[in-house]
């Protein structure tokens, strides 16, 4: 939006300054170094530098700031969208709080027992250096469910 704004603000304000340089001289009489001190001065004040320049620069800082926390994002345009998000969801599984995976609930299909899923799954899992295989061992560690090996 910035670089929109930026082409149509920097013909306008030359336009402007240009009015400001002609006008006073021919038309109202007034010498033509004070016009042309006074245009300049608007071209300098009005500078669309500063506009073009300021998102680029801001969206780097936004950037190298959510780096140093541990939070990468490809490109300035993600940062952007950021700004028309009206809600955000969070699973409380650990993830964001403590940075690793939990295991909060277990669901038990055809007449299986949660005890049996999850000691099934750990047992397959025990082995494993993956982040979810490493929090279904410690779901089953904590219940008290043995891990050795899957049951049948």
């Amino acid at each position: 939006m910035a670089e929109w704004a930026g082409r149509y603000y920097t013909i306008a304000v030359i336009l402007v300054a240009a009015g400001m340089m002609l006008v006073p001289p021919f038309v109202l009489k007034q010498p033509w170094v004070e016009a042309f001190y006074r245009a300049m001065t608007l071209l300098v004040v009005a500078s669309p530098c500063a506009l073009v320049i300021a998102t680029p620069a801001t969206i780097l800082s936004a950037i190298a700031s959510a780096a140093r926390s541990g939070v990468l994002f490809k490109g300035g345009r993600h940062i952007e969208s950021l700004g028309r998000v009206r809600a955000v969801a969070f699973d409380k599984t650990g993830t964001l709080t403590r940075g690793r995976f939990e295991v909060t609930d277990v669901v038990a299909l055809a007449g299986a027992r949660e005890e049996d899923v999850l000691a099934w799954a750990a047992a397959a899992e025990k082995r494993s250096q993956h982040p979810l295989a490493q929090a279904v061992v410690r779901a089953a560690d904590a219940r008290g469910w043995p891990t050795s090996r899957p049951r049948t």
